[in-house]
């Protein structure tokens, strides 16, 4: 008896025909003139492949929901730094000039840690928006 080779488009559509369309091995079997084990063992080695699919999808889906999620952190991150900053450099402008060099330098510090974050966290145009807003509002 001779050994027949059959393309993976071949094994895949018979394995569809036994997983997806719910034909019997049997059938399947005598229709393509394959033997039962070999579309037994198609099968069994097209299981692994759906598995792993299948986590795949639910990791692409997991990423997605992660990504949205930073995405709203960095909104909220860089909504209150640019809050922090305005107000204090609004802050300087109230305070008396006595007092206002003392709070300026904090102002000035607080800024620069907030730009340091931000550059330090991988996002040099969100430092660039809050050094720009600051120094445009103050």
């Amino acid at each position: 008896m001779s050994h027949q080779r059959f393309s993976p488009e071949f094994k895949d559509e018979a394995v569809r025909q036994i997983t997806q369309r719910g034909y019997p091995v049997k059938e399947v079997a005598e229709r393509l003139g394959v033997s039962t084990h070999s579309l037994y063992k198609w099968v069994k080695e097209a299981k692994p492949a759906k598995a792993e699919a299948d986590e795949l999808a639910a990791t692409k889906l997991e990423m997605q929901k992660l990504k949205a999620e930073l995405r709203r952190a960095v909104v909220l991150l860089e909504g209150g730094a640019m809050f922090l900053a305005t107000r204090a450099v609004a802050t300087t402008a109230e305070l008396q000039p006595a007092g206002a060099a003392r709070v300026r330098v904090g102002a000035v510090r607080m800024l620069m840690a907030l730009l340091a974050f931000a550059l330090v966290a991988g996002w040099p145009a969100q430092a660039w928006r809050l050094a720009h807003g600051v120094w445009m509002t103050g």
